[in-house]
């Protein structure tokens, strides 16, 4: 009979203390879409949630969207997609058992390198 108390005690300070180690706070989600400006979504897009108390990295599935559980804070998102300017938001807020929904409309890069077409025929010291 002792013994079974003993026991019970020793299982009623495992469950106190696996309950005091559940984190307090819940989980924010944050999910969104990534479009260009003629609202085409952007598969693959490299997405970067970065806060003072998570970082989380993913990518963008092939409808262009997104979605991802955060601790609550504040946060910023940085966008990269092949073709298209680097996109940082401003900061914003998770809270808990909340969703955040992000539309990122994403503009493309100006070409590099490249000279503009000429419709002159090839100039006359090449002839």
């Amino acid at each position: 009979m002792r013994r079974r108390f003993i026991v019970l005690i020793i299982l009623a300070g495992l469950l106190a203390m696996a309950n005091a180690a559940t984190p307090k706070d819940h989980l924010g989600k944050v999910k969104g879409v990534i479009s260009d400006v003629h609202k085409a979504r952007v598969m693959n897009a490299q997405i970067t949630l970065e806060g003072d108390k998570s970082r989380r990295r993913l990518v963008t599935n092939d409808a262009g969207e997104f979605e991802v559980a955060l601790p609550p804070g504040k946060y910023l998102v940085t966008v990269d997609a092949d073709g298209f300017r680097l996109f940082v938001s401003p900061e914003f807020e998770v809270k808990p058992d909340k969703t955040q929904k992000l539309n990122i409309e994403l503009h493309v890069k100006r070409p590099v390198g490249l000279v503009p077409a000429s419709s002159d025929p090839v100039p006359r010291e090449f002839n």
